[in-house]
C-alpha cells in the first residue's frame, strides 16, 4: 500500500475503569491494565496517571511533551512513533489507529546536567484566564506523572520516560481499535493530483490544483533541545524530504524541553496545523514536507536556502508554507528561505513568533527582507500575564525560581506550552488594529 490509512476514534472524555476500551465517545482507562502492561519493560521508571479535563481548576507544570495515541493495525507493517523502543524502520503506510480528542501528557522534572539547555518551566491552566494562552487547555489529557529523579542522578532520564509515553500511547490506541470503528482519512504519499482526502481537486475554474510544499524547520542543539527523527537527533540533518503520512505516523517525536511557547510537541507533528490547513484547500495539493534545521553559521543557512530552493524547483514547486524553528537566530534561516524562494518565482508564507518586550515595544524581529511580504504573526513571547490561583496542580509543585505553581503567578508567555508555537496551533489570533 502506498498511502496511509488512519483511523481516528473520536472520543471526548476520560475516565478511570476496570477496563481499557472507548465506549460512547470516552476513553476509559484501566491503571491495573497499564501497569501491567507496562511492568513487562524494566527500563520504564517509576509514574502515576491522572487526568485533567477542560474547566478544571489545575494548572499542569513540567510537561515534556504531548502525544496523540497511535497504534498500527496488526495486520499493517512497520510501527508507530518508529525508532522509539523499535527498529527505525521508515513508516507512513498501511492502517494506523488514533485515539482523537484526548492526549497523553507525561510530566516531569529532568535534573540539570552539563547541557547548554536546561528544562525550562511548561505550563497549562485548564480552566481561567490562563486557558486562552495554550492550545492544550481545550481537550482532556491523560497526565503521565514520573517521580522525582534524585538530584546528581547519572543516567540518562530523558529516553526511559519517553519510552513509556510511547507504549502507553500504542497501548491506549490498540484497545480502542478493538472496541470502536472509528472514521477513516487517507494521507497519500505523493498524490499532487488529489487534495489528499481521496477526492479530486480539480474544482476551481478547472485548472489543476497549486503545488505547495511544508518547509518545516526543526531544532537541535543537544538532548534536551532537540528533535527525534526515526528515534535519532536531528543534528547532523540536512534539508530532506519527508511524506505527510511519515509526519502523521509518528517519524518526527519532540526531545525538547526549552521555551514551552515556542515549542512543538509531538501532537503538532502527528495532527499538524499547516499540513491539516492545506489538505482542507482543494485549490491547494500538497506535494511533501522539507524538514530543515536552525544552521549555526551564516554559510550554512544560505547553503541550505539554495539546496531547499532545489528541491522546490525539481518538484515544480509554486508555493510554500514556511517558519522558524524557535527564536532570534532561526529568524535569519527563514528570512533566507523566503529570500531564496520569492527570487525563483516561488510564493511564500511565513509563519513566525515575535520577541518584541514586556509592552511590545521592541523591534520583535532579529532580521528582515522586502521579499517577506506574506506574514502571520503568532503573538509576542515575552507579553506579560497575570494568573490566579488554582485550586490543584500536577506535576513540579514549584517553578524553577521557586515560586509555588499554584499561584498566584505574573510571567511572560515563555512558560506557557504552544503559546506562541509557529506551526499556528494556539487560541490568539493576529489583528491589524
Amino acid at each position: 500500500m502506498s498511502a496511509l490509512e488512519l483511523v481516528s476514534h473520536r472520543v471526548s472524555d476520560i475516565r478511570f475503569g476496570d477496563t481499557t476500551r472507548v465506549s460512547n465517545g470516552v476513553l476509559v482507562v484501566s491503571k491495573a491494565e497499564l501497569a501491567g502492561f507496562l511492568d513487562r519493560d524494566p527500563r520504564i521508571p517509576d509514574l502515576a496517571l491522572h487526568i485533567a479535563l477542560p474547566g478544571d481548576s489545575t494548572r499542569i507544570n513540567g510537561i515534556l511533551d504531548v502525544i496523540e495515541p497511535r497504534t498500527k493495525d496488526p495486520d499493517s507493517p512497520r510501527t508507530t512513533f518508529p525508532g522509539i523502543g523499535t527498529d527505525p524502520v521508515p513508516t507512513g503506510v498501511g492502517r494506523t489507529h488514533a485515539v482523537r480528542g484526548i492526549t497523553v501528557m507525561p510530566v516531569g522534572r529532568i535534573p540539570d546536567g552539563c547541557e547548554t539547555f536546561v528544562q525550562e518551566d511548561s505550563l497549562v491552566d485548564m480552566a481561567g484566564p490562563g486557558a486562552r494562552y495554550s492550545p492544550f487547555s481545550s481537550g482532556p489529557h491523560l497526565v503521565v506523572e514520573f517521580a522525582d529523579v534524585p538530584r546528581g542522578s547519572d543516567g540518562d532520564h530523558v529516553a526511559p520516560r519517553r519510552l513509556a509515553v510511547v507504549r502507553i500511547a500504542r497501548f491506549l490506541a490498540a484497545r480502542a481499535a478493538e472496541t470502536d470503528s472509528g472514521d477513516v482519512e487517507i494521507y497519500s504519499r505523493h498524490d499532487p493530483g488529489h487534495d489528499g482526502r481521496g477526492g479530486s481537486a480539480h474544482g476551481v475554474s478547472g485548472r489543476d490544483p497549486i503545488r505547495v510544499a511544508y518547509v518545516c524547520s526543526l531544532i537541535s542543539e543537544g538532548p534536551l533541545h532537540d528533535t527525534l527523527l526515526y528515534g535519532r537527533s536531528t543534528e547532523s540533518l540536512r534539508p530532506r524530504w519527508i511524506t505527510v503520512p511519515e509526519l502523521v505516523d509518528g517519524a518526527l517525536v519532540s526531545s525538547d524541553f526549552h521555551f514551552s511557547c515556542q515549542r512543538t510537541p509531538t501532537v503538532l507533528y502527528q495532527r499538524n496545523p499547516v499540513v491539516e490547513a492545506i489538505r482542507d484547500r482543494p485549490v491547494l495539493a500538497l506535494d511533501g514536507v522539507i524538514l530543515t534545521l536552525r544552521y549555526g553559521s551564516h554559510v550554512e543557512k544560505r547553503q541550505a536556502a539554495a539546496r531547499i530552493v532545489e528541491m522546490l524547483v525539481e518538484r515544480k514547486i509554486e508555493g510554500v508554507v514556511t517558519h522558524p524553528a524557535v527564536g532570534g537566530n532561526a529568524h535569519i534561516d527563514a528570512l533566507n528561505i523566503v529570500e531564496e524562494c520569492e527570487r525563483a518565482g516561488i510564493g511564500t508564507a511565513l509563519i513566525l513568533q515575535e520577541m518584541a518586550g514586556d509592552h511590545g515595544g521592541d523591534p520583535g524581529l532579529v532580521d528582515s527582507a522586502p521579499e517577506a511580504d506574506l506574514m502571520v504573526s503568532t503573538g509576542n513571547r515575552d507579553q506579560l500575564v497575570d494568573l490566579p490561583e488554582v485550586m490543584h496542580t500536577l506535576g513540579p509543585d514549584r517553578l524553577r525560581d521557586g515560586t509555588p505553581t499554584k499561584g498566584p503567578l505574573s510571567l511572560s508567555l515563555r512558560p506557557y506550552l504552544g503559546s506562541t508555537t509557529q506551526v499556528g496551533a494556539h487560541h490568539m489570533t493576529t489583528s491589524d488594529a
